[in-house]
């Protein structure tokens, strides 16, 4: 199927289950705005500062469960507004995907159009910075981002997109299936097995909650298991 960048990046959020989104709209992006014109199953929440659309992305993803989704519309100078969110997300390992521009292609190192070098500037507050090198890699990448950002100690991630790769157009099949939709948790049997093998050996076992059980909504289950068995629990945070 023959599609812009932009509308391939929509597609790709709208197959893993996002249905808001937070952002902040600019020239590096239009390409992407205007296939989110089109996306009426998609809520945009407009911003008037970067800060405060990662931020409103971090609390979505704590309330929700699932990913924050926030879009920076220009590169430089409105890319660095995001660190602080950014921040705060990672040091409470809050899952939000970031989409941001960069120059051209062609212009990259060139120093123009307000370039940093916003790679560097994001690995201290993300979990993975992702310099998408093609169009054709938009969706694959968005998608990987999402499951980064929502699996194992969540965290934010963070993709930078030089601006006219969203408006290239290119040839790809994205599959709205079940399979994309991004979702939290991992239940292995196995090791399921072993921890209730340690606990009913232990001579004065605990339980030490993380955040998980916040992130699975898990609070009744720990507590059943802490009556069962007569577990003290404490929290790590």
């Amino acid at each position: 199927m023959k599609m812009s960048g932009g509308r391939a990046a929509v597609e790709a959020l709208r197959a893993a289950g996002v249905r808001t989104i937070f952002g902040l709209m600019g020239s590096s992006t239009l390409d992407m705005y205007d296939a989110l014109y089109d996306a009426k199953d998609i809520w945009h929440i407009g911003v008037r500062d970067e800060r405060a659309g990662t931020h409103m992305a971090d609390a979505f993803a704590r309330v929700t469960g699932q990913p924050g989704i926030m879009i920076a519309g220009q590169s430089g100078p409105g890319s660095t507004n995001l660190v602080t969110g950014l921040a705060q997300a990672y040091l409470a390992y809050s899952p939000i995907v970031v989409i941001t521009g960069l120059p051209l292609t062609q212009h990259v190192g060139k120093d123009s159009f307000q370039e940093i070098d916003q790679h560097t500037l994001f690995l201290p507050v993300t979990k993975r910075v992702f310099d998408v090198p093609t169009a054709k890699r938009i969706p694959e990448l968005i998608l990987e981002a999402m499951r980064i950002a929502n699996s194992g100690r969540r965290g934010p991630v963070l993709l930078n997109i030089p601006r006219d790769l969203f408006a290239e157009q290119i040839d790809v099949q994205i599959e709205h299936t079940a399979n994309h939709v991004v979702k939290a948790g991992h239940l292995d049997r196995e090791t399921i097995a072993q921890v209730k093998a340690l606990l009913l050996k232990a001579h004065a076992p605990a339980l030490v909650v993380g955040a998980g059980v916040k992130w699975e909504r898990g609070h009744a289950e720990v507590l059943r298991l802490a009556e069962k068995l007569s577990l003290p629990i404490a929290a790590s945070s």
